[in-house]
């Protein structure tokens, strides 16, 4: 059970308020400092986990049931195979695939622990009252004190009667994790981020506003996966931004009539190059990232061969990278994407009575159904 106390509330009346009811002793002060990891799309907080260091040890905790196990990792951890020693390598496998795991959050905690004694002199409920402060991007952030309650089985009545006591206070009961409170204090947008574009459109509104909002949100997600891969954390940030860029042409191409031809045709061309100068850099991660099969699925005798084809590939990729930057900080890009966003969010459709949303969807898919039915024929 864990509470957090407001900041107008001293902690030394707390301390007296509970020690008008109970025994009290205080059993020692710790401070540990607090890593938290995941990968870029939170793929383990939306598998209701959460990896972090506790100064040195690492530590693995399931959300809802909040257990803990530990890690015997000797290692900061970026890649599943760095788990290949614990025995959650096939969990870190499935869940996290091939992203690289990231710091998002350090924090230092100063924890004080306390028993609560009865009158004779047994322990029937511990708790801590802990202080944690937030580092991020280079600021010292105050998240606030907070008190955990740790029952002790046969004590139901003495936990009550503690928590009763913490009531009087209006203390504020935490009921979603720790980490979401410490984001909302901080404004980390935790959890945020997904490239998967989960729009839900009124069926009434017209197509010409909504197809422009999804492609504002698509250009987003582009520029949110750039500072990835100028760094080259993992393949997954080229793979987004050019899903997202692929949607954005698809969408010239397939819905008609919302821009004028000489603006799609435009901004096809446009994007249709910056997609191509990535294509070479997609196919040789790809090859990298599926490099221990290729090495399973052939004979041995070959593989003195593929050692050099790999090697080949991984220069190839060093130049690719090169390209990568040098693309996303060109004037060209960059104007690309000024001038489409400028136009998305000054477009003003010239037809007034445009169809909804409901009924380009009848006709695109119509269109799509009679051409599956023709070509089964």
């Amino acid at each position: 059970m864990l509470f957090e106390l407001a900041k107008k509330t001293s902690k030394k009346l707390v301390i007296d308020k509970i020690k008008q009811n109970f025994v009290l002793e205080k059993y020692n002060i710790i401070t540990k400092d607090h890593t938290f990891f995941d990968t870029f799309d939170w793929k383990l907080l939306n598998k209701g986990f959460l990896l972090l260091r506790k100064d040195r040890e690492y530590f693995l905790q399931q959300l809802k049931n909040k257990s803990e196990e530990k890690l015997e990792i000797s290692k900061i951890p970026k890649n599943s195979s760095d788990f290949k020693n614990t025995d959650r390598l096939e969990f870190f496998e499935k869940v996290i695939s091939n992203r690289v795991l990231i710091q998002f959050a350090n924090t230092r905690n100063q924890i004080e622990n306390y028993s609560v004694k009865n009158k004779d002199d047994k322990i029937v409920v511990r708790f801590s009252i802990e202080n944690i402060k937030l580092f991020h991007a280079k600021k010292e952030i105050q998240i606030g004190s907070f008190i955990n309650i740790f029952p002790l089985r046969g004590y139901s009545a003495e936990t009550k009667l503690l928590e009763s006591v913490l009531k009087e206070f209006n203390l504020e009961r935490i009921n979603v994790p720790l980490i979401k409170k410490i984001s909302e204090k901080a404004s980390l947008k935790i959890g945020e981020y997904s490239s998967k574009v989960n729009f839900k459109f009124d069926k009434n509104e017209p197509i010409n506003l909504a197809i422009v909002k999804l492609y504002l949100h698509l250009l987003e997600l582009m520029r949110v996966n750039e500072e990835g891969i100028r760094k080259n954390i993992d393949i997954e940030f080229l793979h987004d931004f050019r899903t997202s860029l692929r949607k954005i042409r698809a969408g010239l191409g397939q819905v008609k009539g919302v821009f004028p031809d000489g603006i799609v045709a435009d901004f096809k061309s446009r994007f249709a190059d910056i997609q191509r100068k990535t294509n070479n850099a997609r196919d040789i991660d790809v090859y990298l990232f599926e490099k221990d099969y290729y090495y399973e699925i052939t004979p041995e005798e070959i593989h003195e061969g593929l050692d050099e084809f790999f090697y080949l590939l991984e220069n190839e990729r060093k130049k690719e990278q090169t390209n990568l930057k040098r693309l996303l900080s060109s004037k060209f890009y960059k104007s690309t994407l000024n001038d489409w966003e400028n136009y998305l969010e000054e477009f003003k459709p010239e037809d007034g009575n445009a169809i909804t949303v409901l009924e380009a969807a009848k006709i695109f898919i119509t269109k799509k159904l009679n051409t599956v039915i023709k070509k089964g024929k």
